[in-house]
């Protein structure tokens, strides 16, 4: 540290990706360069936990982002070499052909190769990344075959210098639209508000989440971080509070965010220590947020009939640092109900429960955070609630029926019932590591593990009698058309009760 900060960092000591990151910044006639892992003191005595809070400043800042997309780590090198003028006529589109723009003539690729080197390159394949993709204001991305150019207006290429065509743009425009438009927010608060729901803020925020959970994370423990830099301008302008990936506005329609892939999911007592079961967080998987609707006739509420929120330490309620929630428990006023799940077509689980005005048997879907096996669920016993409805007026004229509903829910099981598996599980891990030394991943996995029994006996000493009634959340479900008279029995007032979603 004192060598580098008093008499410098010799060029050629640098990681390649470094050495000609800074070749090109010379090219383009930049003083300086900011490099993260150089900028920020790394672990075990870093000031990543400080500087983390502000790199939304660093990136949004900047005048140009270079991304190394072809390289597996800083040694990779952002140029590949190729020799000059080297033509590789192949198809593309169903043509063989070959462009020449100037005295150069560059290789048109395979359609599936430059899905490929679209998907390395304006895609960004990590979480980190995606955040200095859409905080950026431009972007050059150095791919294995081409440079590609990214700004709040247009995504270009060498071979495409105007544009890139329909087919490989239509996967960039999203980002390259809400791109243009945080950076016209520097100016003006109402850059992120639109007219109409499509071009809000919060569908804004539905897609970074969607494109943000699908890219990898080696440290699971930077998730909500990792992202805090898009939420956090976003809170400054939408008046909102925030939390672990959820908004304070219709809290009760966001906690039934699914996943695209429940095989695809797992939770991990990394996340599982840090992040409540409610949010979307807490899975390490891609979900699919879900939308807020302004009128429904049905919400669930907190104990005290209020609409249902969290809350966030004062010294986190403004600023760069990201929000730090008082508690990570969610009070609910719920009739608590119960089904039997049974697995469909193509693997999609459906639940079952009796009609209130036939012998038929209701059915919904639902979409389980991970794969049933991992989930503690009893699946011929499956609680479950309703968190939101619209209504539907019947155009059948049957007195019976004036109205269907449609609306979300979530799957549940008992805190008890979940802590005892991770016990289990706690047990087993020490057992396999014994008389080894563990790795660093496998140290953090049993200090998430040991986190994890400490919550529970402090949980147990505070809430007592009523550790009973407190539930952790499973999957999702989504329900059409449900006659009047069982949606009543699912959401009978008389039989709500107070429980605690952590």
């Amino acid at each position: 540290m004192a060598k580098h900060l008093i008499t410098g960092i010799p060029l050629d000591e640098l990681p390649d990706n470094f050495q000609e990151a800074i070749r090109v910044t010379r090219f383009l006639q930049v003083r300086y360069i900011w490099i993260d892992s150089l900028a920020i003191v790394q672990e075990p005595f870093g000031d990543f936990a400080k500087e983390a809070d502000l790199m939304h400043k660093v990136y949004r800042y900047s005048h140009c982002n270079i991304v190394a997309a072809d390289s597996e780590d800083a040694y990779g090198g952002l140029f590949r070499r190729r020799k000059p003028h080297q033509i590789l006529p192949v198809e593309y589109k169903g043509t063989n052909t070959h462009h020449n723009l100037g005295e150069k003539a560059w290789t048109i690729v395979p359609a599936d190769l430059w899905e490929k080197e679209l998907l390395s390159s304006v895609i960004y394949g990590r979480a980190w990344v995606f955040q200095e993709r859409i905080l950026s204001p431009r972007i050059l991305h150095f791919t294995k075959h081409q440079i590609f150019w990214d700004c709040g207006t247009l995504s270009a290429c060498e071979v495409f210098p105007k544009g890139l065509p329909f087919p490989l743009d239509h996967k960039a425009s999203t980002d390259r639209h809400w791109r243009g438009r945080l950076a016209k927010s520097t100016v003006s608060s109402n850059a992120l508000v639109g007219v109409i729901d499509n071009e809000s803020s919060y569908t804004f925020w539905m897609s970074a989440v969607q494109n943000y959970t699908e890219c990898e994370l080696t440290n699971q423990g930077d998730k909500t971080i990792a992202i805090w830099s898009i939420a956090k301008l976003l809170r400054d302008f939408m008046n909102e509070q925030y939390a672990v990936g959820m908004w304070s506005e219709a809290l009760e329609e966001q906690l039934a965010w699914r996943v695209r892939d429940t095989k695809a999911c797992k939770r991990m007592p990394e996340l599982d220590a840090n992040i409540p079961s409610w949010s979307w967080a807490s899975i390490k998987g891609a979900v699919v947020p879900q939308h807020r609707l302004a009128k429904r006739p049905y919400k669930i509420t907190d104990h005290d009939e209020a609409v249902v929120g969290f809350a966030v330490k004062e010294e986190t309620r403004q600023g760069d640092k990201e929000p730090i929630l008082e508690s990570r428990t969610l009070a609910l006023k719920a009739h608590i109900n119960f089904g039997r799940l049974v697995r469909g077509q193509e693997d999609q689980d459906r639940l079952h429960f009796p009609s209130k005005i036939s012998t038929d048997t209701v059915e919904v879907d639902v979409f389980l955070d991970t794969p049933r096996a991992t989930t503690c669920i009893d699946p011929e016993h499956c609680a479950f609630v309703i968190l939101a409805a619209s209504a539907t007026p019947n155009t059948t004229n049957t007195p019976q029926a004036r109205q269907t509903y449609s609306g979300v829910g979530l799957l549940l099981i008992q805190c008890r019932t979940w802590f005892a598996e991770q016990e289990r599980l706690y047990q087993d891990y020490k057992s396999a590591l014994a008389g080894v030394e563990p790795s660093r991943e496998q140290r953090w996995r049993l200090d998430a593990f040991e986190k994890l029994m400490l919550q529970q006996s402090e949980r147990v000493m505070k809430m007592g009698w009523k550790i009973e009634c407190m539930y952790r959340r499973v999957g999702a479900l989504q329900f059409r058309d449900m006659d009047e008279q069982t949606f009543s029995s699912l959401t009978d007032d008389g039989h709500r009760e107070d429980i605690w979603l952590e």
